[in-house]
């Protein structure tokens, strides 16, 4: 699955699944999922065997490899390829040159951010965000961690949540974050926030988290990955990697946009006590304005 392959055209949401597993796959698994990533079209009128056999596997591992994007197996990940083919494809954004100008600069960039809105929107688990927006809502305490570029967006996510009225607080340092995780008790919330699931700080908290019996959720890029292993809920992103992009800063966009679904469920639960929360946070604040 190169770059450029992906670059061509919206990926439908079946083959996003397939993306979000991939580091976790077997060699074999690698092979079989390259073969239906690049030959859609193709595989939708493809029995097991035939696919095994172009991919140089087994069927055993076609219908292993289904399983791991969560599908029961090969006939069901068939007929979700056939349903995202119906839709259209369309031209997405392309890696930005050296030689573009400022205005293409504009475009290529909000295009890809688009993108992994409408990506992400495409593999957004709603069972799983609820399941998310109930654990927040009985949380005495929410804890938001993440590091690097997750950092920021740990912090905005707590900044969301204050707002509503919700106990929350965000920690960016990994040795705070794990003396935070040893004072929580059953009655909170973890959220951790990493992109590549591989952020070794934030997995050992919530790690720590979980074995004192704290619910955990993460916000990654990758089903298949450390964090998720250690979280009871996974909400997960999409997005591409492009030459002055790196994948985790192009996952900003989406990762913001998950905790903006978040507070704003939420906050429909809460109803009145959300709305007289916001409304006193603003008469406060009215006072700092000019």
């Amino acid at each position: 699955m190169t770059e450029s392959e992906q670059a061509k055209a919206t990926i439908p949401a079946t083959l996003l699944k397939l993306q979000g597993v991939y580091p976790a796959l077997r060699a074999a698994e690698k092979r079989a999922a390259d073969y239906i990533t690049k030959h859609p079209d193709e595989v939708v009128y493809l029995s097991v065997t035939e696919v095994a056999e172009r991919s140089n596997t087994s069927e055993a591992t076609v219908v292993r490899m289904c399983q791991q994007a969560g599908y029961r197996g090969f006939q069901e990940i068939k007929i979700a390829i056939a349903q995202d083919l119906v839709a259209p494809l369309k031209n997405i954004h392309e890696d930005v040159s050296e030689n573009d100008n400022s205005q293409t600069v504009i475009q290529k960039v909000f295009a890809a951010n688009i993108q992994a809105l409408e990506n992400t929107s495409a593999i957004l688990d709603v069972a799983q965000l609820e399941r998310a927006t109930q654990a927040i809502l009985a949380a005495n305490t929410i804890a938001v961690i993440g590091v690097g570029t997750s950092g920021p967006i740990a912090l905005d996510c707590q900044y969301k949540l204050m707002r509503i009225g919700l106990r929350c607080q965000a920690y960016v340092d990994p040795h705070i974050q794990l003396m935070l995780v040893s004072q929580l008790n059953r009655d909170d919330v973890v959220i951790g926030i990493s992109h590549s699931g591989s952020s070794k700080e934030v997995v050992e908290a919530l790690t720590g988290a979980r074995k004192l019996g704290i619910t955990t959720i993460c916000i990654t890029g990758y089903a298949k990955s450390p964090i998720t292993k250690v979280s009871d809920i996974s909400l997960h992103t999409s997005s591409q990697e492009t030459l002055y992009r790196s994948e985790a800063m192009a996952s900003r966009a989406a990762q913001l946009t998950i905790t903006d679904v978040l507070q704003v469920n939420v906050a429909l639960r809460m109803k009145e006590k959300a709305l007289a929360q916001i409304h006193q946070t603003e008469q406060l604040m009215n006072g700092r304005k000019f």
